[in-house]
C-alpha cells in the first residue's frame, strides 16, 4: 500500500479513536471544550501541513487531522442535541450535510487552483487554518451545552 494510501486509511481508523476519546472526555469536561480543542488543534495541523515535505510528514498529519476530526464529531452531535433538542437533529445535520457538501466540492476546485498557480498547496493549507480559526472564535461565542436528563 503507497504511503498516501496508507496515510489515508490510517487517518479514518484515527477518526475512530478520536471519537472514543471525545466521547468519554466530553462527558467529564463539558462538550464546548471538548470540540473547541479539536477544532483548534485541527487550525494548528493544517499550519503544520504547509511543512510537509515527505510522504511519511504527510502520513503523520493526516493521523492528527484524523484524530482532531474524531474528537469534535460525535461530541457536536450531542453539543446540537443539548442546545436545541433531539426534535431539532434532523433538519440541523440536514443543514450541516448540505453546507459539508458545497464546501467539499468548491474547496477541491480552490486547493487545485491554487497548487496549479502557485506549485504548492501551502496557501490552501494557510486559508484552511484562518477559517478553522474563524470557526473556533465563532464557536467559543455560543452558549454552553443545557444538561439535559
Amino acid at each position: 500500500m503507497g504511503s498516501i494510501k496508507l496515510g489515508i486509511a490510517l487517518s479514518a481508523i484515527f477518526v475512530m479513536v478520536g471519537a472514543m476519546v471525545g466521547g468519554p472526555l466530553s462527558d467529564r469536561f463539558g462538550r464546548k471544550p471538548i470540540i473547541l480543542i479539536g477544532l483548534a488543534s485541527d487550525a494548528v495541523v493544517f499550519l503544520f501541513a504547509t511543512t510537509i515535505s515527505s510522504l511519511s510528514w504527510f502520513v503523520n498529519s493526516a493521523l492528527l487531522m484524523g484524530f482532531c476530526g474524531g474528537l469534535v464529531g460525535p461530541v457536536f452531535g450531542a453539543y446540537v442535541g443539548d442546545i436545541f433538542g433531539r426534535h431539532a437533529l434532523a433538519t440541523i445535520f440536514s443543514l450541516i450535510i448540505f453546507s459539508i457538501g458545497i464546501v467539499g466540492g468548491t474547496g477541491a476546485v480552490i486547493f487545485g487552483w491554487i497548487h496549479d498557480n502557485s506549485h504548492s498547496y501551502a496557501w490552501a493549507w494557510i486559508i484552511s487554518s484562518i477559517c478553522m480559526a474563524v470557526t473556533v472564535f465563532l464557536y467559543a461565542l455560543t452558549k454552553k451545552e443545557i444538561k439535559r436528563k
